[in-house]
């Protein structure tokens, strides 16, 4: 072995702390060489660098040839090359031998602590290795578990090919035990389908969770018959990485898989690899019998690949499920979805998720709903995009649906089974609506024996559709009805049936509805309780349907516990309205929650319309109080004002209703909270923080961060156009399309034609504070009280007001009318992008600019230097930013009060056209004042030759700057 080269690192390196807060991209590492190579050999290796990744995942920089030197000089280079942009900042790989399969692997910033660390990696493992340390699939510490040593650490004698060698395993397993491999086929972008598939290192999911499974990065197939590719070299990759589950794997094998989605792929074979040659191992992967299914690509999906190919690899889903699911649509109607499809699946409520037996496509207006030809081209239409939105649920059925024409839907309400001639194949959905009168057929039966009808049609050939109406219902009984033999009062007890008659068609029937029940359980039962019990015997009977109620209830209710919960922050405008009615169509169960923190609101009306579009419960928290004395008042009392304009009117309410939601979710159980934030903007940082902060377990749904959301809904023309097909009632319109938020400090306009920052706002924008041009032309005048910095008393021609709600809505009104509180900029969000934002902040600018006088009058000079340079900047960076549950706020606060324990007095207070003028200000208790002290016309106890001397010391160092410039033949006098 050649001389061991220098792999010395430095203690730190400060320069990568400019990443922590950049977004998280996929570059290509750089390669260098510290040995002695030609320019062909290091491209020789760059290539076998990229075995597994794509082939620009490791690159040559400008300067790759660091022969002789140490690697601390690549780091300095490598620091300067990250700026630019053209390379991952963080990674990079060097050959440190000539001949050798390994090379050194290097990290400059270890656990975000701008700690440099290296290991040594194969060669042809190293492309990958750093591809799942960019994507989150494994950290630093996990990954140098394997850690190979480097040459001079092997025994002496050991070859540096590889040959016969097991892979290196990079770190720990993920979670579930075992890591799940991703092929591709030619023309899928790598990165991207990286990015997408399985979350970036800050968002990775909880590594308790069951749904969390790492991946391997990436292996090309064939794009002909990809699957079968993949399977014959699936085993051979098992040999050599041992955690790979041998059994599921994923393809992406279309360019568009956002679109497509990708494959999960079950290969059914041994497993068994020891003592099998390379060879032998391609053949049992030939010989292996393959199955494919579709899932969603965007991690945040409901089928998301990677989260259902674990859950299906660890048993707690089924591969394929026996029953069918049909789509449901019905009239328009309060709690109309959840209405629909309990009267069609009794048990609907109570199953879990890939086990619902019907899904609701979707409901029409009752104006709307009619038999003529414009009803059902609505109905057809309305189930294409149903058909759309469930590609990926392979035991969905798009060739029949159910139609309900009652309102509220019952399962003994009559339904209509319409069965389309269409294969299911949207681009020929077109040429299906040309003649769809002759292409339809439909059926009426009841609610509750519609699925079980239209499952025995699916799986069990044509049974007719024609027919006299007593002949269908015969048809019906003996398709479902076992019980027919039992007398009335038997059938009649609440143990499922329905209907007072078995006879009558509508009677007899199971609690669980459709006979193939919750992943077999019914079948199962059936089976073993069939062959117990003497059917003819009434008494067993009775045993057997109690028996098997209780026992489908248990198992229901159990797995009801597990289906997900969301507690929406709903406003009941425009973005949060369709993303309740999104996250009920993506099915969920959503909980809708409203914090009057005093906006002007109609909260009962917002409340029925949450509860029309589907929320199942939606609460009103009242939270003016605490925001006022928790947020506003701590803000006036620090002065605290962002980039010297803004007032912080929409941070100041986040704490207090991100901290209401949580309790919200809490008490109904919901496992994840939801919200409508822009994914550019600062509230759902804002939010989210707080989230993870009062609950760190807690499942935040960002749909705005949904590529699947935000791809369908491209603004807010987007959004409207979703809001008027589905019904859902919004103020915003397309000629006025900014968006507002308000609340009792101010109200906040953006977006729309807002974003153009040479636009000036419309003047019927303005919601709450009158042009400052037609205030009243009589100023209005009232007097602040203060003690230890808060206000205690407003003095005005309403009155007195002591209680700080009332005070504060009476500031804002006094503003309001005299046009107190516009503000127009341009301001820095937090996520780095600047934004224009319009603001009416009436009340809270009297107050503050009040509270600031005063201290001018009471609070000693140091005092108020110290809290403004480090008190009031810091504060109202923390709230802007979102870190009000942090450890920081707490000590802010607690040296915010100390500094206010003299700020006691009042302030007179002039409003006029615009502007808030103080007109003087007292104090009975606090004398840092002292009027003849400062008077001209007294002398007093202070003597005016006493500051003689104060002059002189001041004088020193200045005098001896002067005569250093003039030695120096610079004059400060300018001749």
């Amino acid at each position: 072995m050649t001389e061991r080269p220098d792999l010395s690192l430095p203690m730190r390196v400060p320069e990568m702390e400019q990443y922590h807060d950049s977004p998280e991209d996929i570059l290509p590492f750089a390669l260098y060489t510290l040995c002695n190579l030609r320019n062909d050999r290091l491209e020789a290796y760059r290539e076998l660098c990229t075995t597994d990744v794509e082939t620009d995942s490791v690159k040559l920089p400008p300067r790759s040839d660091f022969q002789n030197e140490s690697l601390r000089s690549i780091v300095d280079y490598h620091v300067g090359l990250g700026r630019a942009g053209d390379f991952d900042p963080v990674y990079f790989i060097v050959c440190a031998y000539a001949e050798c399969s390994t090379v050194v692997f290097v990290t400059l910033d270890e656990d975000l602590n701008c700690k440099p660390d290296l290991m040594w990696t194969r060669m042809d493992e190293s492309g990958l290795l750093g591809v799942n340390l960019q994507i989150g699939n494994t950290d630093w510490g996990e990954a140098k578990e394997g850690d190979l040593g480097g040459p001079q650490n092997r025994d002496e004698g050991e070859g540096d090919d590889g040959e016969g060698e097991q892979e290196a395993d990079y770190g720990a397993p993920s979670p579930v035990g075992f890591h799940i491999q991703l092929y591709t086929t030619d023309g899928v972008d790598g990165k991207r389908l990286a990015c997408n598939i399985q979350p970036g290192p800050k968002s990775r999911q909880d590594d308790t969770s069951r749904h969390t499974c790492k991946l391997h990065f990436l292996v090309r197939v064939e794009n002909r018959d990809a699957a079968r590719h993949a399977a014959d070299l699936h085993p051979s990759r098992c040999a050599r990485h041992p955690t790979l589950h041998k059994k599921y794997f994923l393809i992406a094998d279309d360019p568009n898989f956002l679109q497509s989605g990708v494959l999960l792929v079950q290969v059914d074979w041994d497993g068994v690899i020891e003592g099998k040659t390379s060879k032998q191992l391609h053949e049992v992967g030939r010989n292996a019998v393959v199955q494919t299914q579709r899932a969603e690509v965007p991690q945040t999906a409901k089928r998301a690949a990677v989260g259902l190919l674990a859950m299906i690899a660890q048993g707690y889903q089924k591969w394929s499920v026996k029953h069918k699911q049909f789509a449901v649509y019905g009239i328009d109607y309060p709690d109309g979805c959840i209405k629909l499809c309990n009267a069609v699946d009794p048990q609907w409520s109570k199953r879990g998720h890939g086990q619902e037996r019907v899904a609701s496509g979707g409901l029409i207006d009752a104006n709307r709903a009619g038999r003529d030809a414009h009803f059902w081209l609505t109905l057809l239409r309305m189930h294409l995009k149903f058909c759309e939105k469930q590609r990926f649920v392979p035991n969905f059925v798009p060739s029949h649906f159910i139609w309900c024409g009652e309102q509220p839907a019952r399962p003994e309400s009559q339904v209509e089974i319409v069965r389309l001639d269409w294969d299911g194949n949207t681009q020929s959905f077109q040429a299906f609506l040309g003649g769809y009168e002759d292409k339809t057929s439909h059926l009426q039966v009841t609610a509750s024996s519609a699925h079980k009808t239209l499952t025995d049609v699916v799986e069990g050939g044509e049974n007719s559709y024609k027919g006299d109406r007593n002949s269908q219902e015969q048809h019906l009984l003996d398709l479902y009805v076992k019980l027919d033999a039992l007398p009335s009062d038997i059938r009649t007890q609440n143990l499922g049936a329905k209907g007072e008659d078995d006879k009558g068609g509508q009677g007899g029937e199971y609690s669980g509805g459709d006979g193939d029940g919750e992943d077999g359980d019914e079948d199962e039962f059936d089976y073993v309780m069939d062959n117990l019990a003497i059917m003819e015997d009434p008494v067993v009977e009775i045993l057997h349907r109690l028996c098997k109620y209780l026992y489908l209830h248990i198992v229901q209710d159990v797995r009801a516990m597990a289906k997900g919960k969301v507690c929406l922050a709903y406003s009941g405008g425009l973005d949060t309205s369709c993303i309740l009615r999104y996250l009920l169509d993506e099915g969920y169960e959503v909980v809708a929650f409203m914090a009057d923190v005093g906006q002007e609101e109609d909260f009962q009306a917002a409340k029925d319309k949450a509860l029309k579009i589907g929320a199942s419960q939606c609460y009103i928290e009242d939270l003016r109080r605490e925001f006022i004395e928790e947020l506003c008042y701590p803000a006036i009392a620090s002065n605290a004002i962002y980039e010297n304009v803004y007032l912080l009117g929409t941070s100041l309410a986040r704490p207090v209703i991100a901290r209401a939601q949580i309790a919200v979710a809490q008490k109904e159980g919901c496992f994840a909270v939801s919200h409508g934030c822009t994914g550019k903007g600062n509230d759902q940082v804002r939010f989210e923080l707080a989230f993870y902060a009062l609950q760190p377990s807690i499942v935040v749904i960002a749909p705005w961060r949904d590529p699947v959301f935000y791809n369908k809904f491209k603004g807010r023309n987007d959004l409207l156009d979703y809001a008027a097909s589905k019904g859902i009632p919004v103020t915003s319109t397309k000629s006025k399309p900014w968006s507002m938020d308000e609340n009792l400090a101010h109200c906040s306009y953006e977006a729309g034609i807002l974003e153009d920052p040479n636009t000036s706002p419309p003047e019927d924008m303005w919601k709450l504070t009158v042009d400052p041009t037609k205030a009243p032309n009589e100023p209005e005048d009232f007097t602040l009280h203060f003690k230890k910095g808060l206000p205690v008393k407003l003095e005005c021609k309403d009155g007195n007001k002591t209680d700080p709600v009332d005070l504060f809505l009476t500031a804002n009104a006094i503003a309001r009318r005299n046009g107190v509180g516009r503000l127009d900029i341009v301001e820095n969000r937090f996520i780095g992008l600047k934004s224009r934002g319009c603001y009416e902040t009436p009340g809270l600018t009297m107050l503050r600019q009040a509270h600031i006088d005063l201290e001018g009058l009471v609070m000693d000079r140091e005092v108020r230097a110290l809290r403004d340079q480090f008190l009031t900047f810091n504060y109202a960076k923390l709230l802007y930013n979102g870190l009000y549950f942090a450890p920081e706020r707490e000590f802010l606060e607690e040296s915010i009060t100390a500094s206010q324990k003299n700020v006691n007095g009042s302030v007179r207070c002039r409003a006029y056209k615009g502007m808030c003028y103080i007109m003087g200000r007292w104090s009975e208790t606090e004398k840092l004042y002292d009027e003849s002290e400062s008077s001209m016309d007294e002398i007093g106890d202070f003597q005016p030759q006493d500051t003689t001397g104060f002059i002189s010391v001041n004088a020193i160092r200045l005098k001896k700057y002067g005569k250093a410039k003039e030695e120096s033949g610079e004059s400060l006098v300018k001749h």
